[in-house]
């Protein structure tokens, strides 16, 4: 047989005992010696082939010990996603988990040397504390804001030509004043104990989106603030007395 030929002869069939486990991983190859005898080739074919298994991945040298059997890898296609569990079970490993703590229990120092504002968001939910849950309302807050500012500007944008830009202007900035210091007054209430977290958030962010929707149903359906009818009443009044006067 060619020396070509031969020599990926001994590669696949190396390749295939480590695949059926015949050699397992961190086993030792059978040494050149003992590979020249079995295939009655060169040891120049014969580290052909363990220098391309070396490539591939499947085996890996230790010097002045040998060649050895490489720990199998976990191969993921690019378009195909399976969970770890899922993964080991396919390589005949059986996937588990174990819970180390459940409770509750002091910061280390790592964390107690932490700012609330420098702690993770999931940390802040363990802690539990005032301070931890201030900074959860603020946290959630802004997005929120950020949300409400956007929708609030659209019927803001609306400028009637006779009365001009300056009452809306005037209304984006008192808006946004009032908003911030919301936040503010919000995140001192729940570090004080006066009210939890969740609540600031749902009323803060919940009565400027109230008066958003107030805005857009005024700027789509109603021409006014007060029916014509409720602001035309003084007027029909101050009519009828001078008529009775007459």
């Amino acid at each position: 047989m060619p020396e070509q030929a031969l020599y990926k002869t001994i590669r696949d069939d190396l390749l295939r005992a480590i695949e059926n486990g015949t050699l397992l991983p961190d086993q030792a190859l059978p040494s050149e010696r003992e590979l020249c005898q079995r295939y009655g080739t060169s040891r120049m074919t014969v580290r052909h082939a363990v220098t391309e298994l070396e490539t591939l991945g499947s085996v890996y040298r230790v010097q002045g010990k040998g060649t050895f059997v490489s720990q199998s890898k976990l191969v993921q296609p690019l378009m195909q996603v399976s969970g770890f569990t899922e993964d080991m079970a396919k390589r005949g490993k059986a996937a588990s988990s174990q819970i180390l703590f459940a409770g509750t229990k002091r910061a280390d120092a790592a964390i107690a040397k932490l700012g609330v504002d420098e702690i993770p968001l999931q940390t802040l939910f363990a802690l539990n504390t005032r301070a931890a849950k201030g900074e959860i309302l603020w946290r959630f807050s802004w997005p929120l804001a950020a949300l409400n500012l956007v929708l609030l500007a659209i019927p803001l944008s609306y400028t009637n030509p006779r009365a001009g830009r300056s009452l809306s202007l005037v209304i984006a900035v008192l808006i946004f004043v009032l908003y911030l210091n919301g936040i503010s007054i919000g995140q001192t209430w729940v570090r004080g104990g006066k009210m939890e977290w969740y609540t600031g958030v749902i009323l803060i962010n919940g009565s400027v989106f109230f008066i958003t929707a107030m805005l857009f149903i005024r700027r789509v359906w109603m021409t006014r603030w007060l029916p014509l009818a409720w602001t035309e009443w003084p007027y029909r009044l101050r009519e009828a007395r001078k008529e009775r006067e007459k």
